[in-house]
C-alpha cells in the first residue's frame, strides 16, 4: 500500500455544497474591520487573508473541510489520529533514504491490516511484536519528528493541530520573514505525507482518550451528543474514537481518509498578520502547485433523524460534585434562527446577568450553572448544567433549569438585557481585532463550515436585529418537551484496562537531518530586527494617589482593561477569596437606596463593563474591562460595591453549603486532586492548596468580618495596570479606587512578601494518592536555589531544551520515541521575585502500567539530560529567532512590566537575554545543569504520583525513594465536613 498521497490529475468541477468554494474578495469590504481578502490557486486552494501589522508575525492555519463526523463508522477516531501522523513528515522530510524505509512501513500497514482482524490474544501479541520489530528497522533511516525541529530552526511557534467534528486545521505562528521555508515544510506534508513511527504514535493517541475517560464532563458530553442525534455520526462518532476502534486501528482507512479529504479543493490556507496578498500569493501559488485537486465524495447533509421524543435519561457515574445537564436539538448554521438562538444563548448565560446566573447562581440555588451550545453544518444543540448541594435531589436542579425554559418563553427578561448582549457582541469583534490568532480562526471557521466570509463577518448585526418576540418564538419552537437529561450521579467509574503493548525505543539522533531539511534551511530568509519596549513610548509609569502605576496605550479601540494588584493574599489573609465569592452575590447601598446583587450585576453589564477578581497565596487582583467613555461610572460603581457589599446571614449561609458541597467534591476529582498534589509536592503545608481556609473557619466567619475584609482593599496601597486609550494626566484620579473615600495618606502599604517556600526533604521521596482511574499523573519537582540575574538566560535555555515545544527533550523521548504519554513536558521555573527559590518541574500523564518507567525516565532527563551539541545549537537559535520576531502584545504590557519590575528590572531585559543567549554552547549549558544539580543524594526530587494501585508498581516507585501514601484529605485544608455528608 502506497503511503505517500496519490495526486492525479482531475479536473474537479463546480458542484454543490459538497465541493461549493467561497467567492473570491480582491479587496476588502469597507465595513470589514478584519479587511478578509480571499484568494484561490490555479489549483482550487483558497486564501483568506488579513493583514495586521503589530508585529513581524503571521498566523497561519491550513484548514480541512473534514473531522470526526467523516469518520468511517468502525474506525472512529481516524481523522484524530491521521492529524497526528501529518507531523511525521514525508517522503524527504523525516528520513535519511525513503527507499530503505518504504518497504517496512508497507509491511507495518500489512500488518496492521491483520491486526484488524485477529481476535485470538497470541495472535495479536505476535502481530504487535512483529509491528514493533518492523518500525524499528524503519526507524534505521528515520528522524523523528524533524518537521517540528526545521519549524522551531525557523522561529515557527505554537506549531499544533485540532480536530473537530466537521474540520481539522493545522496552526502555526511564522516569521514574517519565513513564509517560503514555512510553504515549503506545509507542502511537503499536504502532498507527500509519510504516516511513520505510527505504532508509538498511536498509544500516545490512546493516553489523550485516557484522559477524557478520567474527566466526567467529556463523558456526559459523549452520552448527551449520543442521545440527542441517535445513529448519527454526531452522536456515535466522538473526536477522539471508541477504545476498541484504537485498539484495533485502521490504518488502511485512515490512508484513504487522506487521500478523500485531504485536497486543494477541500482545503484553505489563513494568514492574518504581517503579511499582504502581493508577497503571499506568488510564493503559495509556486510551493501548492502540486497538490492536485479531485473529486470529493457527497457529503449527504440533511438534519439527524431519530430526534429524542419526550424527556430522554441518561446516567453518568462520577465520584466528585453531582449535576444535572439538560439539551435541545436546534438548528444548523445558515438557518434563519440562528441568530436568534445565539442571542438566547448570552441572555441565558453571559457570566455575570443572563437568567441562569441571575436566578441560579447568584441566588445560590445551586452551587454552579452555565450553558452552552453549538451550531454545526446538519443540526446543532444547545444545553444548560447545573452541579447539586450535598443535600440537594437530582430532581431539584432538573426543575430549576425547566424554569429557566419557562422564564424564557413567557418573555421575562427586558429590551434592555438584549441591548446589552449586542453591545458586549461587539465589545468581542473589537477584541477579535487585537489577535492574530482570533482573525484566523474567524476565517478559518467562515471557510468550514461553508460560510461566505460577508455573511459570517455580519454575524454581530444579525444579532442586532434579533427581537423579544424572536427570542420568545425560537424558545417555544426549540426547547420544548422533547429534551435529553444527563444525570451525573455519585458513584464509581471503572475505565477499561487494555494492557500496553510492548514499544521498542526509537531512538533520536540531533545530529540527523534530511535532503529537504537542509534545502529548507537554506532558503533566504528576512530576520526583522529586534524592538524592544520602551518607557514614555509603548507605556509610561508614575505614580497616583494609590500607589505606583503602570500605562499602556490601546491605539486599535476604545477598549480598556485596568487591574488594582494588591499585595495581600491568602497567606495574609486567609478569608480574601471567600470575600471576593461573596462579593460576587451581593448587593450595594447607592444614594440612599438598596440595589440587590442581580441588578448591580446587570448594571455593570449594561455599561459593557466586566469585573474579574483573583487571589492567590500574596496577591489579590481586581480587574475592570469596558468601553474607556464608561471608564469612570465602572470604577465609581465598584469603589462603591467594595466598600458597601449589603449580604446577609442567609446569603452567608447558603454560600457556607454551596462552598462545601463544591470541596467535597474537589476530594474525588481526578483533576482538582492532581493539582493539589502537584502543588503539595511543591510547597508541602505552605502551598496554595493547604493556605485555604479550612471548613471550620469558613463556617465561623460573619457577614461583618467578610465586609470590613472587602472594604479594607480599598484603603490599600496598589500597583495600578492600565490598558486602553490614552489617559490624560488630569484624567487619572479616575484609577484611583478609593480616593473618593480617603485622602492620598491615608493608602497603606500592605506587609512585605515573605520569600516563596519549597518543600524540602532528606531523600527522594513519591507521594502517592490512590484514584481509580485510567491515566495515572506523575509529577517531579526538583527544588532549587533562587538564580542570580545573570543564569536567567541559561534557566531559559534549559527550560526550552527539556520542554519548550514538540520538539523538546521529555515529550521526544516520552512520547515521541516511547508511545510512554499524550502530555510529557519539563520546565524550569525562575520565580515571581528575585528572592523565590527556583524549581526544576516535570509532568506526564500515562496509564497506570507505564507509571513506573515514566517517573525514573522523566527523572533522568532532568537531572542528567543529555546535551547533545546539535539540539543545543538548534534551541539557542529558534530562541535568538523567537526574541527577534515576537513582540509582547500591547494588552499584556502592564502585566510584563509589573512582572520584570518584581525581577528587579527596571527596563525590559530582553535584549540582555538575548546577546547572552547568542553566545552560548553546550558546554554552557552542561556546566549550569552540573551546578544546580549535583547528583541525586545531594538534591532529592520530590514526586507525586495519582493513579490506581491495582495498576502501578509501587514497589518499582519505592526503589526511587522513600513512597509516603497520602489521601486526598491530606493534601487539602478543609478538615472535617459537616455530618450530612458523611454518608457519601
Amino acid at each position: 500500500m502506497s503511503l505517500v498521497s496519490a495526486n492525479p490529475k482531475v479536473t474537479v468541477t463546480a458542484g454543490g455544497r459538497d465541493e461549493a468554494l467561497p467567492a473570491t474578495i480582491a479587496t476588502p469590504a469597507a465595513d470589514d474591520p478584519l479587511g478578509v481578502t480571499i484568494h484561490r490557486l490555479s489549483n482550487g486552494l483558497t486564501v483568506y487573508l488579513s493583514t495586521y501589522r503589530r508585529e513581524p508575525r503571521f498566523q497561519a492555519w491550513i484548514a480541512i473541510r473534514a473531522g470526526a463526523r467523516h469518520d468511517p463508522p468502525k474506525s472512529t477516531g481516524l481523522a484524530h489520529y491521521l492529524e497526528h501522523m501529518m507531523f511525521k513528515g514525508s517522503s524527504a522530510l523525516g528520513t535519511l533514504d525513503f527507499d530503505r524505509e518504504r518497504p517496512h512501513l508497507d509491511r507495518i500497514a500489512q500488518l496492521y491490516d491483520e491486526l484488524r482482524v485477529a481476535r485470538a490474544p497470541r495472535r495479536r501479541d505476535a502481530l504487535l511484536a512483529e509491528i514493533d520489530a518492523e518500525t524499528q528497522r524503519s526507524a534505521a533511516v528515520a528522524i523523528p519528528n524533524e518537521l517540528d525541529r526545521v519549524f522551531a530552526s525557523l522561529g515557527v511557534i505554537d506549531v499544533n493541530a485540532f480536530t473537530a467534528a466537521e474540520e481539522t486545521v493545522y496552526i502555526s505562528d511564522v516569521p514574517a520573514g519565513s513564509l517560503a521555508p514555512w510553504a515549503r515544510l506545509e507542502r511537503a506534508r499536504f502532498t507527500d505525507p509519510v504516516f511513520r513511527l505510527f505504532y508509538p504514535e498511536l498509544e500516545s493517541v490512546y493516553e489523550e482518550k485516557n484522559m477524557s475517560l478520567d474527566d466526567p464532563h467529556e463523558r456526559i458530553y459523549e452520552d448527551m451528543m449520543a442521545a440527542l442525534f441517535g445513529a448519527h455520526p454526531y452522536g456515535t462518532q466522538p473526536t477522539l474514537g471508541r477504545g476498541e476502534h484504537l485498539k484495533s486501528p485502521a490504518y488502511a482507512d485512515m490512508v484513504a481518509f487522506f487521500q478523500r479529504w485531504y485536497a486543494p479543493n477541500n482545503a484553505a490556507i489563513v494568514l492574518a498578520g504581517d503579511i499582504d496578498a502581493a508577497v503571499a500569493l506568488p510564493v503559495l501559488e509556486r510551493e501548492f502547485a502540486d497538490w492536485r485537486p479531485r473529486p470529493l465524495p457527497p457529503r449527504a447533509l440533511g438534519e439527524p433523524a431519530h430526534a429524542p421524543r419526550g424527556r430522554v435519561l441518561r446516567t453518568v457515574r462520577a465520584e466528585g460534585e453531582q449535576s444535572v445537564t439538560v439539551a435541545w436539538r436546534t438548528t444548523p448554521l445558515g438557518h434563519a434562527d440562528t441568530p436568534a438562538l445565539r442571542v438566547l444563548d448570552r441572555l441565558v448565560d453571559n457570566a455575570t446577568c443572563g437568567l441562569l446566573n441571575v436566578k441560579l447562581r447568584l441566588s445560590q440555588k445551586v452551587p454552579d450553572a452555565h450553558a452552552s451550545g453549538e451550531h454545526r453544518l446538519e443540526a446543532g444543540y444547545w444545553s444548560m448544567t447545573a452541579s447539586a448541594r450535598a443535600d440537594q435531589a437530582l430532581d431539584e436542579v432538573e426543575a430549576l433549569l425547566l424554569e429557566i425554559i419557562r422564564d424564557l418563553q413567557a418573555g421575562d427578561f427586558s429590551d434592555e438585557d438584549l441591548a446589552a448582549i449586542k453591545l458586549h457582541a461587539r465589545i468581542h469583534d473589537k477584541r477579535a481585532l487585537e489577535s492574530n490568532e482570533s482573525r484566523a480562526a474567524r476565517m478559518a471557521e467562515a471557510f468550514t463550515t461553508f460560510q461566505a466570509w460577508p455573511d459570517y463577518a455580519k454575524r454581530t448585526v444579525e444579532m442586532e436585529r434579533v427581537s423579544k418576540a424572536d427570542i420568545v418564538r425560537v424558545a417555544r419552537r426549540y426547547l420544548g418537551g422533547d429534551f435529553v437529561v444527563v444525570r451525573r450521579e455519585r458513584g464509581l467509574h471503572e475505565p477499561p484496562q487494555i494492557r500496553t503493548p510492548k514499544i521498542t525505543p526509537v531512538p533520536i539522533d540531533p545530529e540527523r537531518e534530511s535532503a529537504l531539511a537542509r534545502e529548507v534551511r537554506a532558503l533566504p530568509t528576512t530576520p526583522p530586527e529586534p524592538v524592544w519596549l520602551r518607557e514614555g513610548v509603548d507605556f509610561t509609569t508614575g505614580a497616583i494617589a494609590t500607589g505606583p502605576y503602570i500605562f499602556a496605550p490601546n491605539t486599535l479601540s476604545d477598549l480598556f482593561t485596568v487591574s488594582f494588584a494588591f499585595r495581600v493574599g491568602l497567606r495574609q489573609a486567609p478569608l480574601m477569596r471567600y470575600a471576593l465569592d461573596m462579593l460576587e452575590r451581593a448587593g450595594v447601598s447607592f444614594d440612599g437606596h438598596e440595589i440587590p446583587a442581580p441588578e448591580l450585576q446587570r448594571a455593570f453589564y449594561r455599561l459593557g463593563t466586566t469585573v474579574d477578581t483573583w487571589c492567590g497565596p500574596d496577591l489579590t487582583t481586581v480587574s475592570v474591562s469596558g468601553v474607556r467613555k464608561n471608564l469612570n461610572t465602572s470604577i465609581s460603581l465598584l469603589e462603591r460595591w467594595m466598600n458597601g457589599p449589603r449580604f446577609d446571614a442567609e446569603d452567608l449561609q447558603r454560600m457556607l453549603q454551596n462552598r462545601l458541597s463544591r470541596r467535597h467534591g474537589e476530594l474525588r476529582e481526578p483533576d482538582s486532586v492532581a493539582n493539589a498534589l502537584a502543588d503539595y509536592v511543591r510547597h508541602g503545608a505552605r502551598g496554595w492548596t493547604r493556605l485555604r481556609p479550612s471548613n471550620a473557619l469558613l463556617a465561623s466567619t460573619t457577614v461583618r468580618r467578610l465586609q470590613l475584609l472587602l472594604e479594607s482593599l480599598t484603603g490599600l496601597a496598589r500597583s495600578t495596570l492600565y490598558f486602553g486609550p490614552s489617559l490624560p494626566a488630569d484624567e487619572r484620579w479616575q484609577l484611583e479606587l478609593g480616593s473618593r473615600h480617603n485622602p492620598p495618606e491615608a493608602f497603606e502599604d500592605p506587609p512585605p512578601r515573605p520569600p516563596l517556600s519549597l518543600r524540602q526533604v532528606p531523600r527522594t521521596t513519591i507521594f502517592f494518592v490512590h484514584k481509580q482511574t485510567a491515566q495515572a499523573q506523575v509529577q517531579v519537582a526538583l527544588p532549587r536555589p533562587p538564580l542570580p540575574r545573570s543564569a536567567r538566560p541559561l534557566a531559559r535555555l534549559y527550560d526550552h531544551y527539556l520542554g519548550g515545544d514538540m520538539s523538546g527533550l521529555v515529550f521526544q523521548e516520552l512520547r515521541e520515541a516511547r508511545g510512554l504519554a499524550y502530555a510529557a513536558t519539563a520546565r524550569h521555573e525562575v520565580g515571581l521575585r528575585v528572592d523565590d527559590p527556583s524549581t526544576i518541574l516535570g509532568l506526564a500523564g500515562t496509564q497506570g502500567d507505564k507509571v513506573a518507567l515514566v517517573t525514573r525516565l522523566l527523572l533522568e532527563l532532568m537531572r542528567r539530560p543529555p546535551l547533545q551539541p546539535a539540539r543545543v545549537a538548534a534551541v539557542r537559535d529558534a530562541l535568538l529567532e523567537e526574541h527577534r520576531s515576537t513582540r509582547i502584545d500591547p494588552r499584556s504590557v502592564p502585566r510584563r512590566v509589573y512582572r520584570w519590575r518584581a525581577l528587579g528590572e527596571q527596563t525590559d531585559p530582553r535584549p540582555d537575554q538575548l546577546a547572552a543567549l547568542a553566545g552560548y554552547t553546550a558546554a554552557d549549558l552542561q556546566r549550569f545543569v552540573d551546578e544546580v544539580d549535583t547528583g541525586a543524594e545531594q538534591r532529592p526530587a520530590i514526586i507525586g504520583v495519582m493513579g490506581d494501585r491495582a495498576q502501578i508498581d509501587l514497589d518499582a516507585l519505592a526503589g526511587l525513594g522513600e513512597l509516603v501514601e497520602r489521601t486526598p484529605e491530606e493534601l487539602f485544608s478543609f478538615g472535617a465536613f459537616p455530618a450530612e455528608f458523611e454518608d457519601e
